[in-house]
């Protein structure tokens, strides 16, 4: 029994070594995404101090960044805001989400939201980008709930030590949702 508790152990660390090199590498996709994002919108900002056409050009941008913002959060409601009361309320099975939809909707919108000047911290949507990458493959590598709940902890942990290039954190965010 003691040997098989250390295979399930094992299979679980090695997973969740999976999941957080996975969420590792899209949440630095999605700083990168918007570093260039900011980039950008600060050369913009530069140049339209210039030329001062350039300004209706900004507002007319901006507000089709936040109409299709606006969009993509009238189809998928629980991609506005931080994301990490949607997290919780996952972890204590208060919220059934479709994990690729929350996904990619957040990524995109957090971007455009983010990268375009918007007040907005990228901490709380790399949490929930994690954490839908490690619902995500909690339900490719588990058939059982509860272990798919690990694998979906183990990725809002991941988001969370990525957001802050910190992976002690992650390890902290892990236990304080399984305890």
């Amino acid at each position: 029994m003691h040997s098989r508790l250390q295979i399930i152990h094992l299979q679980f660390i090695l997973k969740s070594v999976c999941v957080g090199l996975v969420v590792g590498i899209v949440v630095s996709c999605f700083r990168w995404s918007i570093e260039k994002s900011l980039s950008f919108w600060q050369l913009l900002y530069r140049q339209a101090s210039i030329n001062p056409t350039l300004i209706l050009i900004i507002l007319i941008a901006n507000l089709g960044i936040g109409l299709f913002i606006g969009y993509l959060s009238q189809s998928q409601p629980h991609i506005m805001g931080s994301g990490i009361p949607e997290v919780e309320g996952q972890i204590n099975n208060q919220l059934q989400l479709a994990w690729w939809p929350i996904f990619w909707r957040k990524f995109v919108a957090g971007t455009l939201a983010i990268g375009s000047g918007l007040f907005s911290g990228r901490e709380g949507p790399s949490i929930q980008l994690g954490a839908a990458l490690g619902q995500g493959l909690g339900e490719y590598f588990e058939d059982n709930l509860p272990n798919q709940k690990v694998i979906f902890a183990a990725g809002a942990a991941a988001g969370l030590a990525a957001a802050f290039n910190a992976p002690l954190a992650g390890n902290f965010l892990f236990r304080l949702f399984l305890s």
